[in-house]
């Protein structure tokens, strides 16, 4: 009895590992975005170099995004919210509810260059380069002065 008693307790363990154990996808990812998933940097404004703003953009595969831009000041404001990439056409939401204006998207130079063309209106063309946020630009939480809707944004 006690033998088929510790049988037993072991395939209870066993089986609560493999249940608690195994994990599950969020749901959030977006398969096309999967070539988007990185950190990028603006390049070039409407097939000119950016020189007198700066822009870093991290796109996370949970269809997460972090956005740190500096363009009136002289320090990096954060936004962060929701993107999806489907069929050719990025779109996003800050965390305040204020959405982006859509755009259309190309990876170029094999996945270095995401090249993004606003959808109506004057059609703006960015040119952001893959490349790593630097450390010093990362804010770790946006202040609610920095995420307010009446503050500028790129998108």
């Amino acid at each position: 009895m006690k033998a088929y008693k510790s049988l037993f307790m072991a395939a209870a363990c066993c089986l609560a590992a493999m249940f608690f154990g195994c994990s599950k996808s969020s749901g959030d990812e977006n398969p096309a975005a999967a070539p988007l998933v990185g950190e990028w940097r603006l390049d070039a404004w409407n097939d000119e170099l950016v020189t007198d703003f700066s822009i870093y953009l991290k796109l996370e595969a949970s269809g997460r995004f972090e956005l740190y831009q500096q363009l009136e000041h002289g320090y990096y404001e954060r936004f962060d919210g929701r993107y999806s990439a489907d069929g050719g056409v990025l779109t996003g939401v800050y965390s305040d509810g204020e959405p982006w204006q859509r755009y259309d998207y190309a990876l170029e130079s094999n996945g270095a260059r995401l090249v993004l063309t606003a959808q109506g209106g004057d059609r703006i063309r960015s040119v952001y380069v893959k490349t790593s946020i630097p450390s010093d630009i990362v804010v770790v939480e946006p202040s609610a002065a920095l995420t307010a809707s009446s503050r500028r944004r790129i998108f």
